[in-house]
């Protein structure tokens, strides 16, 4: 993941947004803080839309600092 993100941070594969968020996430599985047990990115939407695993989904992002604690909260009880 660290070259993953160096590489795309030195040749501008990703946005400003997307980047920080990936730093964020690596930060938070170098901190220990256990992903989402979803195998590539691209099927993250589809694996955390599915409501038995939304919850892991939502306490990751979260954690992470990719989204709001609060929000996240919401998210839950909807």
């Amino acid at each position: 993941m660290d070259e993953c993100i160096a590489f795309a941070e030195k040749n501008n594969l990703m946005t400003t947004d997307q980047l920080q968020n990936a730093k964020k996430v690596q930060t938070a599985i170098s901190n220990g803080i256990k992903p989402p047990a979803v195998l590539a990115r691209r099927h993250a939407d589809t694996y955390c839309s599915d409501p038995t695993n939304m919850e892991e989904c939502l306490t990751f992002a979260t954690q992470a600092g990719i989204m709001d604690p609060q929000n996240g909260g919401m998210r839950k009880k909807f």
